[in-house]
C-alpha cells in the first residue's frame, strides 16, 4: 500500500509540477509567462547571438499560436494592449530598431506574420483607439531609436557619395 500511495503522489507531483510549467496553463499562467518572456529578452538582447535570437522567435511564435490564441477572448483590453505592445517592441529591438515584419511579401507563406497582419488589421477595424494606443507607447520609446537609427544611414549615404565624388 505505501509503494502504491508513493507513486500516486509521485505522479501528482510531476502532474502539478508540468502544469505549472506550462505558459497556456491558465489565462493568468499566459499573461505572466509573456510578461517574462519580453522582460527576458529585452534584459539578454545585448548579449544574444543569431541563433539565440532565433530561439526567442521561436518561443515567441509558441506564445502566439497556443497562448494567445487559446485566450484570446478571455483576455482583457489591457491585457491585449499590453501583449502586443511587447510584441512590436519585440521585433523592433530583434531587428535592431526596426520594425521588420514584411505583410506584403505573401503573408500566406508565414502562418504567424499572417496572424498578426490579420490582428493589426481586426484592431485598426474596430473602431477603437486601441491601435492608436499601442502604436503611441511604442514610438514614444522607440522614436528616438529609430531617429538615430535613420540619421546614421543618411550619414553612411553621405560619406558613401563623398567618397565616390572623391575618387572622381
Amino acid at each position: 500500500m505505501t509503494i502504491r500511495k508513493t507513486l500516486a503522489f509521485m505522479i501528482l507531483a510531476i502532474f502539478l509540477f508540468s502544469c505549472k510549467q506550462d505558459a497556456c496553463y491558465s489565462k493568468k499562467q499566459f499573461v505572466e509567462s509573456s510578461s517574462d518572456f519580453f522582460e527576458e529578452f529585452n534584459s539578454e538582447l545585448n548579449s544574444l547571438s543569431d541563433s539565440e535570437i532565433e530561439n526567442y522567435e521561436q518561443r515567441y511564435k509558441d506564445l502566439l499560436e497556443n497562448c494567445y490564441k487559446k485566450y484570446k477572448e478571455d483576455l482583457s483590453r489591457e491585457e491585449k494592449l499590453d501583449f502586443w505592445k511587447s510584441s512590436i517592441r519585440f521585433y523592433i529591438e530583434k531587428e535592431g530598431g526596426i520594425f521588420n515584419l514584411n505583410f506584403e511579401d505573401n503573408p500566406d507563406d508565414d502562418p504567424v506574420q499572417k496572424y498578426i497582419a490579420d490582428e493589426i488589421q481586426e484592431m485598426a477595424e474596430s473602431g477603437s483607439d486601441a491601435l492608436t494606443e499601442i502604436m503611441e507607447a511604442v514610438l514614444e520609446d522607440e522614436l528616438p531609436k529609430l531617429i538615430d537609427s535613420f540619421v546614421d544611414k543618411v550619414e553612411d549615404i553621405g560619406e558613401e557619395i563623398k567618397d565616390s565624388l572623391e575618387k572622381e
